[in-house]
C-alpha cells in the first residue's frame, strides 16, 4: 500500500490541507455572517454563489490548465482562493461576500480538477479502488479537522480567516515542489442531462436532492447550531458529528445496496434523513445528548445518499457512458447546490433556523416517493449485473477517471470530436 501511495503522497497532503482550510471557512462564514447581522437569505445567496462558481469552473478550468499547465494553474487557483478568504474579513458586506464566495467556488473546483487528474495519471487501474478509498478518508478527515479548528479563536475576530487563508496557501507547497510529471490535458466530455435521466431517473433525482439539501447544510445548519448551542466548541462538535455519521453510515448502506435493489436503499436513506432531521428539529433543544445523537444520524443518512445514487446510475449505464454519466450527475448536484441554499434560506427567513430540517424532510420525502414510483415502473437489475458499491466523494468531474469502475485511462470512452457547445468540458 505504501508503494502505491508514494507517487500521490504530495497530492494527498495538499488535498488534505486544502480541505481543512475550506472546511473551516465553510462553517466560519455563516457563523460570522450571523454575528454581522446578515439575513438568512443573504447567507443563503452566499452559499449559492459558491456553487455557481463551481459550475463555471467545470466549464472553464480545463482551458486554463491547457493554456498554462497543471502546476501554474494550481498555483493561480490556490493564490486567488487564499486572497479571497482574507478579503472576507477586510470587506464585510453581503454583496462583497457573494462575489468572494463565487471566486472561491471557481478556484476550489479548479484545484480539485487539477489534483484529481494528477492522481488519476499516477495510479494504475488496478490500484484505483485503494487510491479512491484513501482519497475519501483524507476528504472526510480533513473537513472534520476544519470544523474543530473553529475552536482556535473567536469567530468574531480576524484570526480564523487568517488560519483558513494560510492553510490554502500552504496546500500549494507540496505540489509546487513535486518532481512528478504533469498529466495529460483534461479531456472534453459531453453533457446530456435528458439522456442520463432516461438511463437512471432515480440517480439524477437523488443527486439533485443531495444538492438541494447538502448544498444548504454548510450554509444554514451552522446558523441552527449557533442559535441552539451555547459555544463554538459545541457547534464544531455538532458539525463534526454530521460528517463522521456520513462516514460511518456510508459503507454499510452501500454494501447493503449491493444485495438489494438500490432504489430501496435510496428510499430508506431519504426516509431516515427526513425522520432524523425532524427529530433533531423537535427534540434537539430538550437535550444536548439527543441533539448530538440526531446530528450523527442525520449526517449518516444525508451524506450517504450521493454514493448510492452514483452506484445506481452506474448500474444502469453502459461502460461507454460511464464518464458522461458521472460528469452529468456532478452537474446535476451542483445545480441543486445553487438552488438549495436559496430555497432553504427563504424558509429559514420565514420560520427560523429550525425550519431547515422541515425543508430537508420535504425534499427527502418527495425523493423517496419518486424512487418508490420508479420501482413500480422498472424491474430491478439482477445482482450479477450490478457493479460493486464504491464510496465516491463529491468533488470535480475528474473523480470519474479515478473510479475503478470507469474505463482505463488510455481508453477514450467519449467522442472527443463532439464536445458540448463551445468545446468546453463540463461537470
Amino acid at each position: 500500500m505504501v508503494a502505491i501511495l508514494i507517487p500521490v503522497a504530495a497530492l494527498f497532503l495538499s488535498f488534505g490541507i486544502l480541505l481543512a482550510g475550506n472546511g473551516l471557512q465553510g462553517t466560519l462564514l455563516p457563523v460570522r455572517a450571523d454575528i454581522e447581522g446578515f439575513s438568512p437569505l443573504e447567507i443563503g445567496v452566499m452559499g449559492a454563489a459558491f456553487y455557481l462558481g463551481y459550475i463555471l469552473a467545470c466549464f472553464s478550468a480545463p482551458h486554463v490548465v491547457a493554456r498554462v499547465g497543471h502546476i501554474r494553474s494550481f498555483t493561480v487557483f490556490g493564490t486567488v482562493a487564499s486572497a479571497a478568504q482574507l478579503m472576507h474579513v477586510v470587506w464585510i458586506d453581503a454583496l462583497a461576500w457573494w462575489g468572494l464566495r463565487f471566486i472561491t467556488g471557481v478556484c476550489l473546483c479548479g484545484l480539485y480538477m487539477v489534483m484529481e487528474s494528477w492522481i488519476n495519471e499516477r495510479s494504475g487501474k488496478e490500484h484505483r479502488g485503494r487510491i479512491l478509498s484513501v482519497y475519501q478518508i483524507v476528504n472526510l478527515g480533513a473537513v472534520t479537522v476544519g470544523q474543530l479548528l473553529l475552536n482556535l479563536y473567536e469567530p468574531a475576530g480576524f484570526e480564523l480567516f487568517v488560519v483558513a487563508s494560510v492553510l490554502v496557501s500552504v496546500a500549494l507547497v507540496p505540489v509546487a515542489l513535486t518532481r512528478t510529471t504533469a498529466p495529460q490535458p483534461l479531456q472534453q466530455v459531453r453533457i446530456r442531462i435528458p439522456r442520463v435521466f432516461a438511463i437512471s431517473p432515480v440517480g439524477v433525482i437523488a443527486c439533485l436532492t443531495v444538492g438541494l439539501v447538502n448544498g444548504a447544510v454548510w450554509t444554514i445548519v451552522p446558523l441552527f447550531a449557533q442559535h441552539a448551542l451555547p459555544s463554538i466548541a459545541e457547534l464544531s462538535v455538532f458539525m463534526s458529528l454530521m460528517i463522521v455519521g456520513g462516514a460511518v453510515f456510508q459503507w454499510p448502506l452501500g454494501r447493503w445496496s449491493d444485495l438489494v435493489d438500490r432504489r430501496w436503499v435510496v428510499i430508506v436513506i431519504c426516509v431516515g434523513g427526513a425522520v432524523s432531521g425532524l427529530a433533531l428539529m423537535t427534540f434537539g433543544e430538550f437535550s444536548r445528548t439527543a441533539m448530538f445523537a440526531f446530528a450523527f444520524v442525520y449526517g449518516g443518512f444525508t451524506f450517504s445518499l450521493y454514493a448510492v445514487a452514483i452506484a445506481h446510475a452506474n448500474d444502469q449505464a453502459g461502460p461507454e457512458d460511464f464518464v458522461e454519466t458521472a460528469s452529468t450527475l456532478i452537474l446535476v448536484f451542483s445545480i441543486g447546490a445553487v438552488a438549495g441554499p436559496l430555497l432553504a434560506s427563504g424558509v429559514v427567513e420565514l420560520a427560523g433556523p429550525n425550519s431547515f430540517f422541515a425543508y430537508s424532510a420535504l425534499v427527502h420525502v418527495l425523493t423517496a416517493a419518486f424512487a418508490f414510483y420508479r420501482t413500480q415502473r422498472r424491474a430491478a437489475l439482477p445482482a450479477e449485473e450490478k457493479e460493486d458499491f464504491i464510496p465516491v466523494p463529491r468533488a470535480s468531474p475528474e473523480i470519474a477517471n479515478i473510479d475503478p469502475r470507469g474505463p482505463d485511462a488510455d481508453d477514450d470512452p467519449v467522442d472527443g470530436d463532439e464536445p458540448m457547445d463551445g468545446g468546453d468540458r463540463a461537470p
